[in-house]
């Protein structure tokens, strides 16, 4: 939550600020008394010309601001990627995802600075043409396993553009740590976005023992963005559930039921993995008219809340 520069004329609240106030003042009736006042007087003075106080979701801050700086909660940063680097990615963070016969990994070429590379401030991915390859094309993935980075619990939020066309499979996901509860899909898998071809929207899921069997489905169709253009992908998850967003806005949300780790393997460290897939999977057959494709990522943020 933060609140905004002294700018319009009107005092706008969103629903889960206006809960997260609630909460805080139930805990302390004198905290009760002293935010009584503060909010009145801010109605008061966003009446007038020239002020205003606007409660807004924070996406982009490295950590949020709080109503009450003696609680010391707020989003902490826990691990960065500004890509402010030219050439191959930082090591300390990134290792290549090698090559393998599983759809998503059929092309990758580890350690090419062809098809993943840092330039202006940007990591880039790409999936090309490549006649010297014995599977004829290749492409890029990082990821943070073998102990560069994993987590349990946090938000996370990347800024990526990528191209379309058939064929072509960009994502942004996150596999667990270990196989505590065994091999694909029992340990899960979250999908903070996956775009295939030439969809209008991107998918934002899970997947578990549950999700896989249909006996606990995960049933959203889709979530809009900005085809073309930057967009903010991320997740907040707790142990209660995993708010799927794209640019701030929840688009989704799973929730669990505390049926187990059929329904919620989710409770153990994810790390994360960036790509571009394609011709293989749901991505369907390459149209070679619609290559490269490429995706660029400006940041990764992972947060957790302290």
């Amino acid at each position: 939550m933060r609140v905004s520069g002294w700018r319009g004329r009107y005092v706008l609240f969103q629903p889960d600020v206006l809960f997260r106030v609630f909460n805080y003042i139930n805990r302390d009736c004198m905290k009760m008394k002293y935010f009584t006042l503060l909010f009145f007087c801010s109605l008061f003075v966003g009446c007038s010309d020239e002020t205003s106080i606007s409660f807004v979701n924070n996406q982009n801050q490295q950590a949020r601001d709080t109503i009450d700086n003696e609680d010391d909660n707020s989003w902490v940063l826990i691990f960065a990627d500004e890509f402010n680097i030219d050439g191959a990615v930082d090591s300390k963070k990134w290792n290549y995802t090698p090559r393998g016969d599983v759809a998503h990994a059929y092309y990758y070429k580890p350690n090419d600075t062809s098809v993943v590379w840092c330039e202006d401030g940007m990591l880039n991915l790409k999936f090309m043409k490549d006649e010297t390859d014995p599977r004829g094309y290749k492409s890029g993935s990082i990821r943070t396993d073998g102990g560069k980075f994993d987590f349990t619990y946090g938000k996370v939020e990347v800024k990526a553009k990528f191209s379309s066309g058939d064929g072509s499979w960009p994502a942004i996901w996150m596999m667990p740590a270990s196989s505590k509860y065994g091999g694909w899909p029992a340990s899960g898998e979250i999908d903070i976005m996956e775009h295939i071809k030439d969809l209008d929207v991107a998918v934002q899921t899970v997947h578990t023992t549950g999700t896989e069997q249909k006996t606990y489905p995960f049933g959203h169709s889709g979530s809009k963005f900005k085809r073309g253009e930057w967009n903010i992908w991320g997740i907040e998850w707790n142990d209660k559930k995993i708010d799927f967003m794209v640019n701030g806005e929840v688009c989704a949300t799973y929730y669990n039921k505390g049926l187990g780790a059929v329904q919620w393997p989710f409770d153990i460290p994810f790390f994360l993995i960036l790509n571009v897939a394609g011709g293989k999977g749901m991505a369907g057959p390459i149209n070679e008219k619609h290559l490269p494709f490429t995706m660029q990522v400006d940041y990764v943020r992972v947060y957790q809340w302290k």
